[in-house]
């Protein structure tokens, strides 16, 4: 998967289940920073 694939599916995902970035993050047992990367493609999700 493409990096710009996997953020745009961090971002839908997040939103389908209406969770807030820190609620999302805490879920996934990352920072809202880690989140944050993903989303915006700086970082790629192992």
């Amino acid at each position: 998967m493409e990096q710009s694939e996997s953020a745009a599916l961090v971002r839908e995902v997040r939103q389908r289940l209406r969770l807030s970035q820190e609620k999302f993050a805490h879920q996934l047992g990352v920072t809202c920073l880690t989140l944050e990367r993903w989303k915006n493609g700086h970082s790629r999700i192992c």
